[in-house]
């Protein structure tokens, strides 16, 4: 069965999250962020895309995106599939290492986009491991400041938001008071999900988009399926009625396998 299509914008950026499955640190090392950043820039040269803005934290990654002559599907999946081989392989591990398929938000306007950039700029100053967004290393902040960056795309940024612009709304900005909702499509209330977007999040595991398909599968895959959906926050509720299976059911599905 296809792939559900993703929904795309008309302006050709999006902002892209990727977590590690289970909370699990996706860096381990330096050399990990550096291999990471290396794969970004061989998969965004492939498909002429541009690197707006980047910041990796250990468990999770942010990126804005101008797509370039591939989908953005295509890129992230260069860039993606490459490190999670080079970093099962290095630490002698198997299975996925992201959480399901990446999120992305197209960014449709100038408020918005720059909202995004503030956003990612101070995700290590929300989290507090540094005081300021320019002292973060793995950043595209720290990017500029330094100009030591081969990954972003620093003119077509300035042509989008000139960097003064972006540098005086720094001054202002309060990462405490950012709504984290609006940003985060993994953390958004189990209400705002709609059934295509749930069936795409577990696609790779369960090849189905009904509730009719998804209770003819093993118990096993509906198991990961589930489980799937509760690490991203989806309730309950909310996947019962996507499934039509009951909650007691739902409930029985989020239990560890009975041992053999």
């Amino acid at each position: 069965m296809p792939r559900l299509p993703r929904k795309y914008g008309s302006t050709g950026i999006y902002h892209i999250t990727l977590r590690g499955v289970d909370h699990q640190k996706l860096f381990l090392r330096d050399d990990d962020f550096v291999y990471f950043l290396n794969s970004l820039l061989r998969a965004t040269t492939a498909g002429n895309a541009k690197v707006l803005a980047y910041c990796l934290m250990h468990n999770h990654i942010h990126l804005l995106l101008e797509e370039g002559s591939e989908s953005v599907s295509e890129t992230v999946k260069r860039f993606a599939t490459s490190y999670a081989g080079h970093f099962n392989k290095k630490y002698m591990r198997v299975g996925p290492l992201y959480q399901s398929r990446f999120w992305s938000q197209a960014v449709e306007d100038d408020a918005y986009l720059l909202t995004v950039l503030l956003y990612i700029h101070f995700n290590p100053v929300k989290a507090g491991i540094c005081e300021r967004p320019e002292q973060y290393r793995w950043s595209s902040r720290w990017a500029l400041t330094t100009s030591r960056s081969a990954v972003l795309n620093i003119g077509r940024l300035n042509e989008l938001v000139p960097i003064e612009v972006l540098l005086a709304e720094e001054k202002t900005y309060d990462p405490a008071k950012t709504k984290e909702l609006d940003l985060l499509g993994p953390n958004r209330p189990s209400n705002t999900w709609s059934d295509p977007e749930m069936w795409e999040m577990v696609i790779d595991i369960a090849p189905v988009t009904t509730g009719l398909e998804f209770r003819l599968l093993d118990n096993i895959i509906q198991r990961a399926a589930v489980r799937t959906w509760r690490a991203t926050g989806i309730s309950m509720r909310r996947i019962a009625q996507l499934t039509s299976y009951s909650r007691p059911i739902i409930s029985q599905l989020c239990m560890p396998e009975p041992s053999s």
